[in-house]
């Protein structure tokens, strides 16, 4: 008796479902059909962190890291993507990219599955400025993270208090239509694992940097 009502209950419930729910669930807005692949979200650009108030002694450390960074290193790779890191001689900074595949390019890691390659890893005995650099030359769409690692110490330099131990940067993310600056600062022995993030559309166009709210 009850398989013989379980068998009835297999051909009703399809047919109450489609006759009856279905179309309440339509009404509602509910999908109905199969969730097709997800596209990424707009092209845009965040600061993860509020932006920092640098003094003056902090202002003058970060003057040559940006002018590093404006330096033409970039028309060669038309529709590319690139992400540079600029840092003085008081630390050894270690730059991280990680792009929608989860894989993170930095000095371990160089080239990537994703196509992702260090270009530079700077150290103590660099000159300053020092600048490392990621380079895709054809990056995948979706999500990319930016973090910077304090390594090491490299020097006290001349100033004063714990500004000597601080490892200040500036990052810059070029490409397509893509350009973006952040500045920002590491304590010794910290890994910020995100300082800026941003997603690339699949196609070569419309990518814009919103403000961060």
């Amino acid at each position: 008796m009850r398989r013989g009502l379980s068998a009835g209950y297999a051909y009703v419930l399809p047919i109450l479902f489609f006759s009856v729910l279905a179309p309440t669930l339509v009404a509602m807005g509910v999908a109905c059909t199969p969730s097709g692949p997800i596209r990424p979200e707009p092209a845009l650009a965040r600061d993860v962190r509020t932006p920092l108030e640098f003094d003056s002694e902090q202002r003058a450390r970060l003057a040559p890291l940006h002018a590093a960074l404006t330096k033409p290193a970039f028309q060669a790779l038309s529709g590319g993507l690139q992400i540079r890191l600029a840092f003085d001689e008081a630390a050894d900074l270690d730059l991280f990219v990680t792009g929608p595949s989860q894989e993170s390019v930095y000095f371990a890691n160089s080239p990537s599955r994703s196509g992702g390659t260090l270009l530079d890893d700077r150290r103590c005995d660099d000159s300053s400025p020092r600048v490392e650099t990621v380079r895709y030359a054809n990056p995948l769409p979706g999500r990319y993270r930016v973090g910077v690692d304090f390594h090491r110490r490299c020097s006290e330099i001349s100033l004063s208090g714990r500004q000597a131990k601080q490892g200040l940067f500036v990052v810059r993310v070029e490409g397509r239509a893509l350009d973006r600056v952040h500045e920002g600062i590491v304590a010794p022995g910290r890994f910020e694992v995100i300082v800026i993030e941003f997603v690339l559309e699949e196609t070569g166009s419309g990518e814009v940097f919103p403000e961060p709210e």
